[in-house]
């Protein structure tokens, strides 16, 4: 009796707590964020896609507007047609930013197309192929040939350049590559029979390992411009990787290397978010 009373006492109680209150608006607040969060995915991939097909859109468009720019930087240069040629640009500023290039007109109004007008590399770390040559003065005619000077000035003065470092990157023995530096204004006639005018001569390159070289650079002196000989006298060709540095108006950095009776006109052509760029190098001699 006494168990059945309390129970009868409590009865109450237990009615008033119900377990499931508000379970019904849990349930609707997830599937609510499961809805929302489905919708966001779909947006973002529908956006994607869009995005996606308006590129493909404008892939050949860009693509015929580089080759354009490409074809009219070359007629122009070959024919020296000064309007044209201005048009081009004339930074060989590193530096492949927007603001160093210039507008190139008259193409596609949906197409921007930006150029430069280069005489040297924008990258001062080049990977030069070294032939196998005799050694003698036929093999040392035939050589690999380097040349730093100002492609501006054209002239055997003070080349800008003020130092370069070699590393052979071929590690077989069988190419035996030797480097040589004569100054563009002093006679080196060969290594054979040899003559006290070289600047650095008969170097040999190890593998793997830099081999770097200080050049004069000195506007007042008029001193130096260089021509860099890599001659290969093994049995199997090789490769060295050369890195130049030098100053760029007043300032010492890394440099490339110039071209030599070449231009090379740095293309930068972009609709949207896509952009192309494409470096086309042009004989001017």
């Amino acid at each position: 009796m006494i168990y059945r009373d309390n129970k009868q006492h409590l009865w109450p109680f237990w009615r008033s707590q119900n377990p499931q209150a508000g379970i019904t608006l849990l349930l609707s607040m997830l599937l609510l964020a499961a809805i929302t969060t489905i919708t966001f995915s779909l947006a973002a991939v529908g956006y994607a896609e869009l995005a996606t097909s308006t590129d493909l859109l404008h892939t050949e468009p860009i693509l015929y507007a580089s080759i354009g720019a490409a074809e009219e930087a070359t007629f122009g240069l070959k024919r020296n047609e000064s309007t044209l040629v201005t048009s081009l640009g004339a930074n060989c500023d590193p530096d492949f930013s927007l603001f160093s290039f210039s507008l190139l007109s008259g193409l596609q109004s949906t197409i921007t197309n930006q150029t430069k007008l280069c005489n040297v590399n924008p990258n001062n770390d080049i990977e030069v192929e070294v032939p196998v040559t005799a050694n003698n003065s036929s093999g040392y005619a035939l050589a690999r040939r380097l040349y730093l000077y100002d492609p501006s000035k054209n002239t055997v003065g003070d080349s800008l350049y003020t130092n370069i470092t070699f590393r052979k990157t071929s590690s077989s023995i069988a190419s035996d590559i030797k480097m040589y530096i004569c100054q563009l204004d002093v006679d080196c006639v060969g290594p054979w029979p040899g003559t006290s005018n070289w600047y650095q001569a008969n170097t040999t390159l190890s593998y793997n390992v830099d081999v770097p070289v200080a050049l004069t650079s000195d506007a007042v002196a008029g001193c130096c411009s260089y021509e860099v000989i890599l001659m290969n006298v093994g049995t199997q060709p090789g490769y060295v990787e050369v890195t130049t540095t030098g100053k760029t108006n007043g300032v010492n950095g890394p440099k490339g290397l110039p071209y030599l009776n070449k231009k090379s006109v740095e293309i930068q052509s972009s609709a949207g978010r896509l952009i192309r760029r494409l470096r086309v190098l042009v004989p001017v001699q």
